[in-house]
């Protein structure tokens, strides 16, 4: 009786092996493929840089949107609300991160009016701090959102 018959092939060790045998040879068939069509032509490459635009050739973009809740009161600041917690005799300091410490972060530009996903984004929070205000039951707050493109 073979090793097949007894079900050796099908034990993690042996299926693994031959796995990576049965890879190998593949990759070994597809260099050799490639390697007989030649080197890559400006219009395949131009063809598949358009279908893969996404991963390849996309210019880098971010949004950011800033979301603030504050006091509606004249000079209160947002940590004015808290009355009932007690607040600390010195302000907290936060370490400098290597981006403040050594140069100073980029000037944010406006967002651009009617980008979708900040609009969702103002939506979402606006509607989260509303449900939130309505249970606190603080009319003096005010949420104030604002994007920006780096």
């Amino acid at each position: 009786m073979g090793a097949i018959d007894e079900g050796l092939d099908r034990q993690p060790s042996a299926a693994l092996a031959i796995d990576a045998v049965l890879a190998r040879g593949l990759l070994r068939s597809l260099m050799v493929e490639a390697e007989q069509a030649g080197p890559v032509t400006d219009d395949e490459l131009r063809d598949t840089t358009a279908r893969h635009w996404l991963e390849l050739d996309r210019p880098d973009a971010s949004r950011t949107v800033h979301a603030l809740v504050r006091g509606k009161g004249k000079g209160e600041s947002p940590r004015a609300c808290c009355s009932t917690r007690r607040r600390p005799s010195r302000p907290r300091r936060w370490p400098a991160t290597p981006r403040t410490r050594h140069r100073p972060a980029a000037r944010a530009r406006p967002a651009a009016v009617g980008d979708p996903v900040v609009t969702r984004f103002k939506d979402a929070a606006t509607a989260s701090f509303e449900r939130a205000k309505a249970q606190s039951g603080r009319g003096d707050l005010e949420l104030v959102t604002e994007a920006c493109h780096r």
